[in-house]
């Protein structure tokens, strides 16, 4: 067989070799579905990037390894349950895929920080504060003193409170059917100024709209979220409850309140609380306290649709608040933003 070459002149191919085609033979590595990839000459599966059923499929893992400078790692991460598309680059951070907003309801609150003017907020009714604004500015001693917030400081009076709440409720958790679900996550830190005795605190979805009172967090109805209890300044816990309030669950003393009083002693904390349209009244929360490894996951499941976890019928709403419950001093929180997600 003859080809005509780039100098326009025929030449004769008598072998596959000298097609330049045809690499090293040998059977594939690794298990089923695994991409193939060249190691130093001999096939390997790729642990982490797969084809199922044609697609290509990225498995849940950690941050992969920082790539070399001009490279980006594509991976699978999961918060809270939910599984997006993430990247890494040379700088060693990782960064997860924003949704696209034309296809799904998103809402943003973010305060610009070094002053007390309310943020824009985009789809959704601006949160409804108690307490004192108060400015944060931005400075270098810390992770959280870098962070954009605004403040809120209650009175010095017993039973002082400072909330950020919603007073219409809009979401609700999946049906199991596809409808309902939601992805919510805040960023804040308690940044009381002085040791508060007994103090009180909730972060996360109720369906109570009503302005917070001071009350034991761990049991009220219909809600999930983080939650500080007036007999432990120790560390926070899981509250959540549908029909009936559940036991809290303590996360540890590495998910403290607070490290020390003051504003730039507050710990930061991001919250994510995910259901999935497609599991009836499955909650997901994920607390990272921010700056350390220090993460906290848990996946509530409930053994009776409604009791355990809010039904599907049930509208719930943002809410966040802080009470010095019987202590005559002021409490505050840091608000860094807020983010809400759902398919429609």
């Amino acid at each position: 067989m003859k080809h005509v070459g780039t100098s326009g002149t025929a030449k004769d191919i008598a072998t596959q070799d000298q097609l330049g085609g045809g690499g090293g033979g040998g059977a594939p590595a690794g298990t089923t579905g695994e991409l193939q990839y060249n190691n130093a000459g001999a096939f390997a599966g790729a642990a982490n990037v797969e084809v199922d059923a044609g697609d290509l499929v990225l498995i849940e893992q950690p941050a992969p390894v920082t790539p070399a400078t001009g490279r980006v790692k594509l991976f699978c991460k999961k918060i809270a349950g939910r599984f997006f598309a993430a990247f890494v680059g040379a700088s060693g951070m990782d960064v997860t895929i924003q949704p696209a907003f034309f296809r799904q309801s998103i809402a943003i609150w973010q305060p610009p920080g070094n002053g007390t003017v309310l943020p824009g907020v985009m789809g959704m009714a601006a949160p409804t504060a108690v307490g004192t604004a108060t400015a944060r500015t931005v400075a270098t001693t810390n992770l959280l003193t870098r962070m954009q917030r605004l403040g809120y400081v209650s009175v010095a009076t017993v039973g002082g409170l400072v909330s950020h709440y919603h007073n219409v409720a809009q979401f609700t958790v999946g049906n199991g059917a596809g409808l309902g679900g939601f992805f919510r996550s805040m960023r804040f830190a308690i940044t009381d100024a002085a040791a508060v005795a007994g103090a009180r605190a909730f972060f996360g979805v109720s369906s109570t709209v009503a302005a917070p009172t001071n009350v034991e967090p761990s049991g009220l109805l219909n809600q999930i979220g983080i939650a500080q209890i007036s007999t432990d300044a120790t560390q926070l816990y899981l509250v959540y409850g549908g029909s009936a309030a559940q036991v809290a669950i303590p996360l540890g003393t590495n998910f403290p309140p607070m490290q020390g009083v003051g504003a730039v002693n507050g710990v930061a904390y991001d919250l994510a609380i995910f259901s999935s349209p497609n599991s009836n009244g499955v909650v997901n929360v994920r607390l990272e306290r921010l700056g350390t490894a220090f993460v906290y996951e848990n996946t509530i499941t409930p053994a009776t649709v409604g009791v355990q976890t809010p039904l599907s019928t049930t509208l719930l709403a943002y809410r966040c608040w802080r009470t010095n419950n019987a202590t005559a001093l002021a409490v505050g929180v840091d608000f860094c933003g807020i983010y809400k997600e759902t398919d429609y």
